[in-house]
C-alpha cells in the first residue's frame, strides 16, 4: 500500500527563510509555511538539524532540550552509537520516540558535522532529504522543520529553501533527475543565492 505524503509545516522566526520557504513551496497545498514559535505548532514527528553527534546545546536544538528534557538527547546518542559508531553523518536520519510530549517522534537530520557555517554546501538538501526519508519510514501523518542551515549555519536563506524544495522533489512528489548534466544544472542552482545582504540566522 503507497504510503500518504504527510502534512508538512515549515515554520521559521527569519523573516527571510519564511519569504523564500513560502515562494518555493507555495504550488504544494499539502505544505504550510509560516513565521514564529516552532514549538506552537502540533505534528507527529518534528525535526531537529543538529550536528553528527546530536549535542542539543545550541540554537533551536537547545529549545527542543529545554522543552522536552535531556533524554531525548541521550537517547539520540544511543542510537548512533549502536548504529553509526557514535557519529551521525550528514544525509542520514534517526528519530527517537517521545512519550508524554506534542510530538510522537523528533527526528535528527544533522546539517552539519560540528558548529560551523555551511553556506555554499548541499548539506539542507542532504539534510532535509533524510528528514524526510525518515518520516516516510515513520508514516506519519504530518512533520514540522524550521529551515535548515540558516541560524549556526549561517546558510543564505535563499539557498535553503531551494534546497528543502529540491528534496521534497525528490522523496514526496517523486521527481529525480538521473542525467549527469541536469544535475550538475540543478546543483549550480541549488546552491545560488542571489542576496547581497544576506542576514543572519532564523
Amino acid at each position: 500500500m503507497t504510503k500518504q505524503i504527510p502534512k508538512l509545516y515549515l515554520r521559521d522566526t527569519n523573516d527571510f527563510v519564511v519569504t523564500f520557504l513560502t515562494k518555493y513551496f507555495k504550488p504544494f497545498p499539502n505544505v504550510e509555511v509560516s513565521k514564529g514559535d516552532i514549538l506552537e505548532i502540533k505534528a507527529d514527528a518534528i525535526v531537529s538539524p543538529a550536528n553528527s553527534f546530536c549535542d542539543l546545546g545550541g540554537g533551536i536544538d537547545l529549545l527542543y532540550r529545554n522543552t522536552f528534557g535531556p533524554n531525548v538527547e541521550k537517547f539520540a546518542k544511543r542510537i548512533i552509537k549502536a548504529r553509526f559508531y557514535d557519529e551521525l553523518p550528514v544525509g542520514q536520519a534517526i528519530s527517537v520516540p517521545m512519550k508524554k510530549q506534542n510530538y510522537k517522534y523528533l527526528i535528527f537530520a544533522p546539517t552539519m558535522r560540528l558548529p560551523m557555517k555551511i553556506d555554499n554546501t548541499l548539506n539542507p538538501y542532504f539534510a532535509f532529504r533524510a528528514a524526510l526519508l525518515e518520516a516516510r519510514n515513520l508514516d506519519v501523518k504530518s512533520l514540522l522543520s524550521p529551515g535548515l542551515g540558516t541560524l549556526t549555519g549561517d546558510a543564505c536563506p535563499e539557498m535553503a529553501a531551494r534546497q528543502m524544495f529540491v528534496a521534497y522533489l525528490n522523496i514526496f512528489m517523486g521527481i529525480e533527475l538521473t542525467d549527469l548534466e541536469q544535475l550538475f544544472k540543478q546543483q549550480n542552482w541549488m546552491l545560488r543565492c542571489s542576496q547581497d545582504k544576506r542576514p543572519t540566522g532564523a
